[in-house]
């Protein structure tokens, strides 16, 4: 298997940005978040507060929750419109 990214039941992993993806959990409270970095070099995405977002492996599941908040930067990549945005998530606890 390979590690899937889905926000709303669609597969984002193509887009991840390398090495961004970060899952933490707090021992005290049992929260847990997420923090990566999404590279959308043609504007395609729509990602947005309250998506439910799942990162799993087949059956291993590292992360369900929702997108807390998201950041975007515009930039220009071979004279074309791209963001990255960072997207920062929310466990379903």
């Amino acid at each position: 298997m390979a590690l899937a990214l889905e926000i709303n039941s669609t597969d984002q992993i193509a887009y991840l940005a390398r090495d961004t993806l970060s899952i933490e959990q707090d021992a005290t409270s049992y929260m847990a978040t997420a923090e990566f970095v999404l590279s959308d070099t043609t504007s395609a995405l729509t990602v947005a507060a309250k998506q439910t977002v799942y990162i799993h492996d087949g059956t291993t599941v590292y992360f369900y929750g929702s997108i807390s908040d998201t950041a975007t930067v515009n930039y220009t990549k071979n004279k074309a419109a791209a963001r990255r945005i960072t997207v920062r998530c929310q466990d379903a606890h």
